[in-house]
């Protein structure tokens, strides 16, 4: 009777051990896909310019803009690269200027109204917000007024394209 008995015994420690070691080697890959999967999505999260494609759809009215936003929509698409540092320049205000607010926000605080051809550098952004795209910009000619402002009036070049 000794002999079945060790024979089992073996038997049950080598299944066990088995077992053991696959569920080790599933653990393992599931680890390393893991692993792969955050060291593949940390290179493609890094990015030195954004590109902002933007339409102005003059037939759809926002419910958010209101008079006082000074924020009118123009019948124009623009797209364009902007980047931390670039020069832009106010335009398609419609000679009403554009807010420079002291947030991202419509509900921000207007420091100052920017005329149309005012020269400003980007300084940070871009933020989503109100249903706008907003950028931190400093006026080129008085560096102290810092602010946010809407992408939709502002251009790369003075002559507005």
């Amino acid at each position: 009777m000794k002999p079945l008995l060790r024979s089992n015994v073996i038997r049950n420690i080598i299944i066990s051990g088995s077992i053991i070691f696959i569920l080790f080697i599933c653990g393992f890959i599931v680890f390393l896909s893991i692993v792969s999967y955050f060291t593949s999505n940390q290179a493609r999260t890094t990015a030195l310019i954004t590109v902002i494609s933007y339409h102005i759809d003059p037939l759809i009215s926002s419910p958010s803009v209101t008079p006082d936003s000074l924020l009118t929509r123009q019948s124009f698409s623009q797209s364009a690269i902007f980047a931390k540092g670039m020069t832009i320049y106010i335009r398609g205000t419609g000679g009403d200027g554009l807010r420079i607010r002291d947030v991202a926000s419509q509900n921000g605080l207007t420091l100052h109204v920017a005329a149309e051809g005012e020269e400003y550098t980007i300084m940070e952004g871009p933020e989503l917000n109100d249903g706008f795209v907003w950028w931190r910009i400093r006026n080129n000619a008085i560096r102290e007024l810092i602010g946010w402002a809407v992408q939709d009036f502002m251009s790369i070049n003075l002559n507005g394209s």
